[in-house]
């Protein structure tokens, strides 16, 4: 029976405390979204499940299961959410329809688990691995619904034996949580086993006669909760492994088993050195995931279980949260990289949420405040540029939203991000140039990716992430599944005799091919990072990232040296490659052509020097769907133009591509590049330069390029306006780059960087 006494555990706080004086994104907020994209994003997938699987006989005759997917079990808790909302709204029979409808997933969840509706198999590619995947998701619902009084009865005796073998295939499907992997799977994992813990444990408390039922239960948990410590332990000691033994002890920090070796008895000792935070992935979208789980392990654990976890520890977690921070774009999102989707938001805006709530103490400084500023703007972006149609877990923020924490965002300036690699070092993973503006959300933004952990991670060392000034995107990567070098705005090097882009020779329909997990055919240039840095300077930040690029059968052959410019306020962009062979290719090498590459949506029109461009959308998901969502930004012309030595040739390729499984589409359909033939001797080298300039919306063509470039063997210049930055060896003893003239007032804006 549901009754108006009943109150959720995620919306309670909204009706008890005082309205929040700050303009942050509420609790109700955040369940009002959840209820429109119940209403109006919502795919029916789950009701042909539910349909499916209630109906079927169980074994089935022919022997084949139903296979019940992830996203489907989890959308048990928006739905509930949605109920909660519409009966504090008034909607009382639409509100106990959508708990109704959310106890038709669990009661599938029941039947796969208690009733075995399921291949007996311990792999992912069952509907219990689905399960555990989201048991986190399920479990909140259970508990949402009890409180609602719709999980009563045998409904919930069997949604406690479903949560307890659903952890059950888990443990036996993947023993060990603290030996690599995913850091998305094995947190989740390791979030749903406490959360399972905590269910089970409370029915214990509530049912007496439960507990006289199951007194083996208590010891049970304790191990669940011991497993589900060691995605916390490992994440607190990248990118060392923990091993969980039989006797409930855990190891010490130890290496990553060789090839081959057995994971759960191979113990190699890891280097003496200080631990730090890490995950495996390096993706925007599965990032935003594997940091809420760890938050919320580091959180709900009983420290009794993770006795490392010191204050010195959580500090660190308080400042790692502030790097994350760094990558949030003026406009208001994470721009994407690696395997992810433009707009991955839910999870982030959880993450800053947990992160706000956890470092309130005044130790912490103003982070609280700064995070809950975070998760607002990228809120405020998903409902005003997305249209609330992104928020399919945005019930992951409602638990840990602390309304009280007014949002005062930190200025960020210019700065190196750094993680932990996969071999234990602490490396630069992007630099970040900011520049000036009155509005926060208009700043000069530019984003270079310098690290690469193989997990859901691009080989796009050295490569634009993203681009944008004055609240437009101008440039960003492109999509899930765009792994080689071609599509990451990169410095290319290709052979001679091949198209600069050699689209028509793998792919065959240029107005729609769907890219696919290493089946594109295209060779790409591995880039290892051997520096990075950045220097302040007057009127600009500079930034230099030194990387090796191999290339075919030459390994290490050639070092690529890509400098950068960001103007603080005009927000131009200027970026000066240098590559140089380090080997002698020798008679027998295959001769090379190398230049810039970058992905725009449309050329407005083009010229000797370059090209007006302009992106109108960062991404439409779901472009076979009836109502596709279309993402965008402002739009706003931008100037590309690129230059090169004598005989270097600027062209472009159009070629649309949908990203995996055409969940969305990539507007970014024209490909520009330079290409330049280089020489093969020992120390030869040759330089190219690319300058970005923002234009006057509305603007369609030129009669003239707002700046000027010029690549010769000396070096090369820039000219805008009356100023002129001067690159390589043009510029005397040590200094890198070079401003002299006078800026747009007349003023005097010399300035270098060595």
């Amino acid at each position: 029976m549901i009754t108006n006494t009943h109150l959720s555990f995620l919306v309670s706080l909204v009706l008890c405390l005082p309205v929040s004086l700050s303009s942050a994104a509420t609790k109700e907020e955040y369940l009002k979204a959840t209820d429109n994209w119940v209403s109006k994003d919502m795919t029916d997938r789950w009701k042909g499940m539910c349909d499916k699987v209630m109906a079927a006989p169980n074994p089935p005759p022919d022997g084949k299961f139903i296979l019940c997917g992830r996203g489907e079990f989890a959308n048990a808790l928006p739905i509930a959410c949605s109920g909660v909302y519409r009966l504090q709204t008034g909607d009382r029979e639409g509100g106990k329809k959508r708990l109704e409808d959310a106890l038709r997933i669990v009661r599938v969840a029941n039947k796969v688990t208690v009733d075995g509706y399921d291949e007996n198999q311990f792999i992912d590619d069952t509907s219990r691995g689905q399960l555990a995947f989201v048991l986190w998701a399920m479990i909140d619902a259970c508990k949402l619904l009890k409180e609602q009084g719709v999980l009563a009865g045998d409904d919930l005796k069997r949604a406690r034996t479903m949560v307890e073998k659903t952890v059950d295939h888990r443990m036996k499907a993947r023993p060990q949580l603290g030996t690599g992997g995913l850091s998305n799977h094995v947190n989740n994992y390791g979030w749903g086993g406490l959360l399972a813990a905590k269910f089970l444990q409370e029915e214990l408390r509530s049912d007496p006669a439960f507990a006289a039922s199951r007194p083996d239960l208590a010891a049970k948990i304790d191990r669940m909760i011991k497993w589900s410590s060691m995605p916390l332990r490992a994440g607190m000691n990248y990118p060392w492994h923990l091993h969980l033994r039989e006797d409930g002890s855990i190891s010490k920090p130890l290496l990553p088993p060789a090839r081959g070796d057995d994971v759960a008895t191979q113990e190699v000792p890891a280097p003496i050195q200080a631990p730090r935070i890490g995950i495996t992935e390096d993706s925007s979208g599965y990032d935003s995931l594997s940091i809420y789980m760890l938050l919320r392990l580091l959180e709900e654990m009983p420290p009794d279980q993770v006795p490392e976890i010191t204050d010195a520890r959580r500090k660190e977690m308080c400042d790692w949260m502030m790097d994350w921070s760094r990558h949030i774009m003026p406009v208001g999102v994470v721009p994407q990289f690696g395997d992810s989707e433009w707009g991955s938001l839910d999870f982030w805006i959880g993450s800053f949420e947990s992160a706000a709530h956890q470092f309130k103490n005044p130790k912490y400084g103003n982070a609280a405040a700064h995070f809950r500023d975070c998760a607002d703007r990228l809120f405020r972006y998903g409902q005003d540029v997305a249209g609330g149609h992104l928020w399919e877990n945005l019930t992951v923020a409602i638990p840990v939203t602390e309304e009280s924490i007014k949002p005062a965002g930190i200025p960020l300036g210019s700065g190196i991000v750094r993680q932990q690699s996969p071999k234990g070092d602490w490396i630069p993973s992007k630099v970040i140039l900011r520049g000036e503006s009155a509005k926060s959300e208009e700043q000069p933004f530019a984003m270079f990716n310098t690290f690469f952990n193989s997990s859901h991670s691009h080989f796009e060392i050295g490569g634009l992430v993203a681009y944008g000034s004055g609240g437009s995107v101008f440039l960003h990567e492109l999509s899930y599944d765009a792994g080689p070098m071609f599509f990451n705005n990169l410095f290319l090097i290709r052979p001679v005799n091949e198209p600069f882009l050699p689209f028509s020779k793998v792919f065959k329909d240029p107005k729609q091919t769907i890219l696919q997990k290493g089946k594109t055919g295209l060779d790409s240039n591995g880039v290892k990072l051997i520096s990075a840095d950045l220097t302040e300077a007057k009127g600009f930040s500079y930034s230099k990232i030194v990387t090796d690029v191999s290339f075919g059968k030459i390994r290490d052959g050639f070092r690529l040296t890509r400098e950068a410019v960001l103007e603080k306020k005009s927000g131009i962009l200027i970026i000066f490659d240098t590559v140089t062979n380090t080997q002698d290719f020798g008679k027998g090498a295959v001769p090379f052509a190398a230049g810039p590459l970058w992905h725009v949506q449309n050329i407005l029109s083009k010229y000797p020097e370059g090209f007006l461009c302009q992106d109108d959308v960062q991404a439409i998901v779901g472009p076979k769907t009836p109502k596709p969502i279309i993402i965008a930004s402002p739009a706003r012309p931008v100037w590309i133009g690129m230059a090169g030595p004598n005989r270097s040739s600027l062209d472009s390729v159009e070629w649309h591509f949908l990203g995996r499984h055409e969940r969305n589409d990539i507007p970014q359909k024209s490909h520009l590049f330079l290409r330049h033939e280089g020489k093969t001797e020992k120390e030869a080298s040759f330089s190219t330069l690319t300058v970005f300039v923002p234009m006057p919306p509305g603007t369609k063509t030129i009669a003239t390029p707002p700046a000027q470039a010029k690549v010769d063997e000396s070096g090369a210049t820039v000219t805008i306006g009356q100023r002129t930055y001067s690159f390589g060896k043009v510029n005397s003893g040590s200094i890198a780059v070079a401003l002299t003239g006078k800026d747009e007032k007349g003023n005097d804006c010399s300035a270098s960087v060595k």
